[in-house]
């Protein structure tokens, strides 16, 4: 009976001890499942509310308002983009200038709303770029190495609790899809020369306006080249001054290439039979906002009595114009069916001619009166890629250049201003 109460001891010992550290593993394993889970609760609802914020962030990226801003900081904002009433307000989409002025008048600070409750806010934290801090960082696959780096995109780094993640936008604003279809090149002729093509499975993708200073600016700054904007002019002004070579590396910057001639002739000739994707006989009209052969330029040449008027302005902005109205940058105006816009007038623009390198540039531009053969669609003039000196190029009438014209001021008395824009083909 001795020897018996000590082994029981021993044995109750021997129970004890397990049952203690087993019981101390299954309190000690639930207290921290629950502070695990509840930890992902908190993870889970810190990335409900950044996805919330970038679609915030998304918006005012791809519209180029913001609801968070008032009016007078709006205004704000267009004064530090030089962006007055001459400049239309497509200029404020998709541009990384216009998010970093938005996110500096709300301190970095977006307001997002929840399902029946009330709003609240997540952070946009700086990066470091240099010796200096901005809300965004511009991304290119020119300084930054990986698979799924996009050719060009904008990075906020997003904040919310104790989550980050970098959201990237890309520029979708500026590009317009041509149709999969069949297609010439150059005006309509009977002629069998004519180039037929076809872009059936390809994805080809055209910018709607043409390349600004903006643009070319932070090109070279990511290049760390010198570059300044021409006096008087500003950002949002089409980008003038560059040779051929220079255009097609910038095109190559963003991933794209230089537009081509044939894909313009598709982007801005109206197809007779739109319906019809396959159609073998392609007829055309020689202006992008009808099928017809007539319009005010084909009276302006044709009829001794025609006057021109200040609605004309916005199909194409002839040298007419320049006495009736400023001329608007970044314009919406003459538009073609596909969505490109600065189609005739305005500027003269280069692109690669596939079929004959010899007509490169669209001289349709405000050198030119309203009664100009220059204002069709398919008419190019020839541009050596080099000099911008009128007496060097191919034309079939003087350009009388008027200094008394605020649009062809500070400029050369024979120089013309070329302007481009950009492509990219997706197989």
């Amino acid at each position: 009976m001795k020897n018996f109460r000590p082994k029981l001891k021993f044995f109750l010992f021997l129970v004890f001890i397990p049952t203690f550290f087993m019981g101390f593993y299954f309190l000690y394993n639930k207290y921290s499942n629950d502070k695990e889970a509840k930890r992902w609760i908190e993870r889970s609802n810190d990335l409900k509310d950044l996805i919330r914020t970038s679609e915030v962030l998304q918006k005012v990226w791809s519209e180029g308002q913001a609801d968070q801003l008032s009016d007078a900081e709006f205004t704000e904002c267009k004064k530090e983009l030089i962006a007055y009433d001459d400049v239309d307000p497509s200029y404020f989409r998709c541009n990384p200038d216009f998010i970093e002025c938005f996110l500096k008048k709300v301190k970095g600070k977006v307001r997002f709303k929840r399902r029946g409750k009330s709003s609240k806010f997540s952070s946009v934290e700086p990066i470091k770029v240099g010796n200096k801090k901005y809300f965004g960082q511009i991304i290119t696959r020119w300084d930054h190495k990986g698979k799924y780096v996009p050719n060009y995109s904008m990075a906020l780094k997003l904040v919310s609790g104790r989550t980050s993640l970098v959201f990237l936008m890309q520029n979708s604003c500026n590009e317009v899809f041509l149709p999969q279809r069949n297609y010439s090149y150059g005006k309509y002729s009977r002629d069998k020369d004519t180039f037929f093509w076809n872009n059936f499975n390809q994805n080809i993708f055209i910018d709607k306006f043409q390349v600004t200073f903006r643009d070319i600016s932070e090109w070279k700054r990511k290049l760390r080249l010198p570059f300044e904007i021409p006096n008087n002019f500003i950002p949002s002004d089409s980008a003038f001054g560059l040779t051929m070579k220079e255009m097609k590396d910038y095109c190559s910057f963003k991933g794209k290439q230089l537009l081509q001639t044939h894909i313009w002739d598709a982007a801005t000739y109206i197809p007779q039979d739109i319906q019809n994707n396959r159609k073998r006989i392609i007829k055309k009209g020689p202006y992008p906002w009808t099928k017809k052969k007539v319009s005010f330029l084909w009276k302006a040449k044709n009829n001794p009595d025609f006057k021109f008027e200040r609605k004309y302005c916005k199909k194409v902005f002839t040298k007419d114009c320049l006495s009736l109205m400023p001329f608007k940058r970044h314009s919406i105006n003459s538009s073609s069916w596909t969505g490109v816009f600065q189609v005739l007038g305005g500027y003269p623009e280069a692109m690669k001619n596939p079929y004959n390198e010899l007509k490169n540039l669209k001289l349709s531009s405000f050198y030119f009166n309203v009664d100009s053969p220059w204002h069709e669609l398919g008419k190019r003039a020839q541009w050596n890629g080099l000099s911008f000196d009128v007496n060097r190029m191919d034309l079939q009438e003087e350009i009388k250049f008027e200094k008394k014209l605020k649009a062809l001021e500070k400029l050369p008395s024979s120089e013309l201003r070329i302007s481009f824009r950009c492509m990219r083909k997706l197989k």
